[in-house]
């Protein structure tokens, strides 16, 4: 997820990415793990299995969302299935 978020905060913000891998669980996942990510505003919160974790900053949050949201998108099929559950 670091590879897709750098290159989107331009810069600002970096040592986030550090505060990001820190919170995110330390085994590898597996096909069939869930993660959560609610984003809010400058909030950013990540429920696993293993645990929670948050951080606040609105550079990373907003970069976040491009990754899955922007004009190139990580998972382009979520763009859709979000928009169909959204009506």
């Amino acid at each position: 997820m670091n590879e897709a978020i750098e290159p989107r905060l331009n810069g600002k913000d970096l040592g986030k990415l550090t505060a990001f891998k820190d919170i995110f669980p330390k085994v590898d996942l597996v096909e069939g793990d869930e993660i959560e990510l609610t984003i809010r505003g400058d909030t950013l919160l990540l429920k696993t299995g293993l645990g929670v974790g948050s951080m606040k900053s609105r550079h990373f949050t907003e970069a976040m969302c491009t990754v899955y949201f922007g004009e190139d998108p990580v998972a382009p099929p979520l763009v859709q299935d979000v928009l169909t559950g959204l009506r």
